[in-house]
């Protein structure tokens, strides 16, 4: 979220030596430690290593509910 570079998340077409791409540019740019915000389901993934945690939207829709893959096609606002 830092450095506003894309990466491929989650896709075998990025893999080198058994990493992802987001594992990759966490040890270059970040020193093992990322957040990256997904923009196809609207989430947040959190690398640690080699570690990977989904966390929740950063956008949520007037009602305060997350719209887990866009979906719903509801205005989403930062949170």
């Amino acid at each position: 979220l830092l450095c506003a570079r894309l990466v491929c998340a989650g896709g075998a077409c990025c893999r080198k030596a058994g990493d992802d791409e987001c594992t990759r540019h966490a040890m270059e740019c970040g020193g093992g430690v990322c957040a990256f915000l997904v923009l196809k389901r609207s989430t947040t993934l959190l690398c640690c290593g080699r570690r990977h945690s989904w966390w929740g939207s950063l956008y949520l829709d007037a009602h305060g509910e997350e719209d887990a893959s866009l979906l719903r096609g509801r205005p989403l606002l930062l949170n």
